[in-house]
């Protein structure tokens, strides 16, 4: 699902503001099962489990579904000043399933500016086109499906005494043991740029 309205507006000759904001949703299941045969088949080319020559396991090992749901509200806000300065600003509000739904909202701001220099100061006859840029900004990356959920597998001791009942316990899993605190990995960028073009738009250099 994806939402998304934009509006502009002029407000004097010289400023110009645009504002941009949408939603979009996600989501994917993934389903895999696994069946195989013991020793091959009974009859030639009679692909069922059926088929097998000995009894097969019950082993399920290969067997998942996974399930997941993300969704976003953002907006964006842009300035700009007599076609010389531009500014925009962004707002991104993130849910995922793949974090302990207690603590899986998350916003990742930005903002980005640019001076284009040649539209208001005199340079030298070479220099065609010069524009100063910078921008700021955090992104993430997320645990993957069932990383953050605690997961426990019970077994059984059998019954220990004559007329007693069977005695249970929980095995903790060595293996992709969940983290319900789980954090999502945050980077943060900033940038830095200038580009140039001279001698007619024959020469240019952008440096970041």
């Amino acid at each position: 699902v994806d939402l998304l309205a934009t509006y502009s507006k002029q407000i004097n000759p010289d400023i110009k503001l645009g504002v941009m904001g949408g939603y979009t949703a996600t989501k994917s299941q993934d389903t895999y099962v696994h069946r195989e045969t013991s020793g091959g088949l009974s009859v030639r080319d009679w692909f069922d489990i059926n088929a097998s020559n000995n009894t097969i396991g019950g082993s399920t090992r290969f067997n998942y579904r996974r399930n997941m749901l993300r969704d976003a509200l953002f907006g964006t806000l842009n300035f700009n000043l007599k076609e010389y300065w531009f500014v925009e600003g962004t707002l991104r509000r993130e849910r995922i399933s793949t974090m302990h739904p207690d603590d899986n909202v998350l916003y990742y701001p930005s903002v980005n500016s640019s001076l284009v220099l040649s539209e208001e100061f005199n340079f030298p006859e070479i220099f065609d086109y010069e524009k100063l840029r910078g921008s700021w900004g955090i992104v993430g990356n997320y645990p993957s499906i069932y990383q953050s959920a605690l997961s426990f597998t019970q077994q059984t001791l059998g019954i220990q005494r004559q007329g007693g009942a069977a005695v249970i316990y929980n095995t903790v899993p060595t293996v992709d043991f969940g983290n319900e605190s789980i954090k999502p990995e945050r980077k943060k960028e900033i940038e830095f740029g200038l580009e140039t073009r001279l001698l007619g738009n024959r020469l240019g250099f952008d440096i970041t």
